[in-house]
């Protein structure tokens, strides 16, 4: 508790304990179903947040807020007019105007509210834009600084709070990368109340609530400090030392966490693949959408539908060739082993005697066994679900929220759902006009092994959505089909899987407005992961599919009726690059979690890779399998 007067500090607490039950009019306050439920913005920017956790509001006092946006320049720090408890001094900010709050609080629409301030006499403009994403942790907090005077300005921006975390005015402090933040204990899951800068170069500090505003007060940047193992009254924030060119402008942005995780760890999978109401018909942004749609497919999913071609057509070479190699360090093993024991053998130890080696006898026999009846496994209904329960369980590796939970595991059920509902979509058009040719379908387990190294170097780098080669499930007759017949099977099997991605893209909307409505979460998060995976899916592989390439069915169908054709590929083009590519809101145009360096590499890695590996098997001469491949 501050120390105040015995009866200021009882009038104090009594307005802690009845401030969530007041209702206060403000200009500027953002509401929704949370977590945060309310971000409240006054016209001089003191800022305010209520989570759906706690009692209490986030920062100390009621709506007015102990937070805000603080500018020292031309040596005069201006700010909120009135910042409750401390000790700030200044001149307060001349309100301009603040918008009504706007958007649909999804991703690429978010709420908005947007306040502008100016500095008396200078010239200076603040705008500052707040938003957030239902659902989120955090809300985003944009500041323009415009100068239009004549003469070039340095300033100092602050974003600071007192907080009041969990319901608690004591806290400890935390810093991560230069994010400080306001902790409800040290604990490693304890609820935080964290400022992450997004533009570079701040400084940051944590300390007793009157050190933050001290600091503040003395117009110099924040010391870079956290009096992170003391329990205190305490506060942080962020600072920026800029430049404000004359006639020019300045942008600072940054995300306030309130979260036990603090920093966010990436988009959940089901909510970055955008609704309908998401998207833009903006001409510009399709426009952009077509320019850069040909060079994400030649470096993203086209070189994955390479090497996954590639693998299907050679399986049993490539399954021998590792065989081989798996015998070959065997070898080596055993080699190894047997010159330790020879040399126990010389230190006096006895050796143990090993069975020799053989081709022949009842284990050949029981290992044929083995083989045909893990072969069979692999084409019966029991192993191709077991695949894909397998598979789901990769792809939800790749999301960053994946983790040991109810929703992770609603996000596993919900991805083995949409593939499984994906494969149907390929495979019943398949059964049914391929009657009398023989149909089965089968599993190839060794492809396992190839995504789980994808998985492995995607949440290395943290790539996202990230890389996923193989998962192949192969469909193949006992009698071969004529190429155009085999062409019409494809074009109905690539149009019925189109078809289901775009219902399943226009339901999204209604599914996640069920979940935001009171459906049980873990359904919710089921059928949400199920829709997305479909949409992306099923885009993703008629657009690709449909390719006119040699390798693909594609060529195929267009053998077969070149409308057809243009019709299935026009589409799903369409689709893929407006919902999948979209620059503003697209499922695989967010890079921003992985650096340009990275994002190269790793083009180089998995593109160039995937080239080489189709050019060797396309330009070698053929030969024989001497050996089948592994049974797993």
């Amino acid at each position: 508790m501050r120390r105040l007067p015995p009866v200021i500090a009882l009038a104090l607490i009594a307005l802690g304990l009845i401030a969530p039950a007041l209702v206060v009019a403000v200009d500027g306050e953002i509401t929704s179903d949370g977590p945060l439920t309310r971000i409240i913005v006054t016209p001089d920017l003191n800022c305010q947040v209520a989570h759906r956790d706690d009692l209490a509001l986030e920062f100390f006092s009621a709506e007015t807020g102990a937070c805000g946006t603080f500018l020292a320049v031309a040596g005069t720090l201006y700010g909120p007019a009135f910042v409750p408890g401390s000790s700030v001094t200044g001149v307060g900010w001349t309100p301009v105007s603040q918008s009504p709050t706007t958007g649909s609080g999804r991703d690429g629409d978010p709420f908005r509210i947007t306040t502008t301030v100016e500095a008396d006499d200078l010239g200076i403009r603040v705008e500052q834009t707040d938003s957030y994403v239902l659902g989120d942790e955090s809300y985003q907090t944009d500041v323009r600084i415009t100068n239009s005077g004549g003469a070039e300005q340095r300033a100092i921006l602050y974003r600071a709070g007192d907080c009041y975390l969990q319901d608690s005015d004591v806290g400890y402090g935390r810093v991560d990368d230069g994010a400080p933040a306001c902790v409800i204990s040290p604990e490693a899951d304890a609820r935080i109340e964290q400022w992450l800068p997004l533009t570079g170069g701040s400084h940051y500090f944590e300390g007793a609530f009157f050190d933050v505003w001290a600091r503040v007060s003395s117009q110099q940047s924040f010391p870079d400090q956290c009096s992170c193992d003391l329990a205190v009254d305490n506060g942080a924030g962020l600072s920026w030392e800029v430049v404000l060119p004359a006639g020019g402008s300045v942008e600072i942005s940054h995300l306030t966490f309130f979260s036990p995780e603090g920093r966010q760890v990436g988009t959940p999978f089901r909510d970055a693949v955008p609704g309908p109401a998401d998207n833009t018909l903006d001409p510009v942004v399709l426009a952009s959408s077509a320019a850069i749609a040909a060079g994400v497919v030649l470096f993203v999913p086209f070189p994955a539908a390479l090497f996954n071609s590639t693998l299907e057509e050679n399986y049993a070479e490539v399954s021998a060739a590792v065989a081989r190699l798996r015998r070959w360090l065997g070898g080596i093993l055993a080699g190894l082993v047997a010159r330790i024991r020879r040399g126990r053998a010389g230190a006096g130890a006895q050796p143990t005697a090993a069975a020799p080696a053989s081709d022949s006898g009842p284990g050949t026999a029981a290992r044929g066994r083995r083989i045909t009846l893990d072969d069979a496994f692999w084409r019966s209904p029991l192993g191709i679900l077991a695949f894909v329960l397998v598979s789901a369980l990769l792809y939800g590796l790749l999301d960053p929220t994946f983790g040991f939970d109810g929703e992770s595991l609603a996000t596993f059920f919900g991805l083995a759902l949409g593939m499984g509902a994906m494969l149907l979509a390929f495979g019943i058009p398949m059964l049914i006009g391929g009657r009398g040719h023989g149909l089965s379908a089968r599993a190839l387990p060794g492809t396992l092994l190839v995504a789980v190294v994808c998985v492995l170097i995607s949440r290395v780098a943290d790539f996202q959505p990230g890389y996923l080669y193989g998962l192949i499930i192969g469909y193949t007759f006992a009698r071969p089909l004529a190429k155009p017949e085999a062409g019409k099977l494809d074009a109905v099997a690539a149009a019925c899987a189109l078809a289901l991605a775009i219902v399943a893209w226009i339901g999204l909307p209604m599914v996640r407005d069920a979940a935001a409505s009171g459906d049980p979460p873990i359904t919710a998060t089921m059928l949400e992961t199920a829709f997305a995976t479909v949409v992306v899916a099923g885009l993703e592989a008629a657009a690709i599919a449909m390719l006119p390439m040699r390798f693909l069915p594609g060529e195929r169908v267009r053998s077969w009726n070149q409308r057809a054709w243009a019709a299935l590929l026009g589409v799903a083009a369409f689709g893929f690059c407006h919902v999948l590519l979209n620059p503003t809101s697209g499922y695989l145009a967010d890079g921003t979690r992985t650096s340009l360096f990275t994002v190269i590499w790793l083009l180089v890695v998995f593109g160039g890779g995937s080239v080489l590996f189709w050019a060797y098997f396309r330009f070698r001469p053929k030969r024989a399998v001497e050996e089948s491949p592994p049974s797993s």
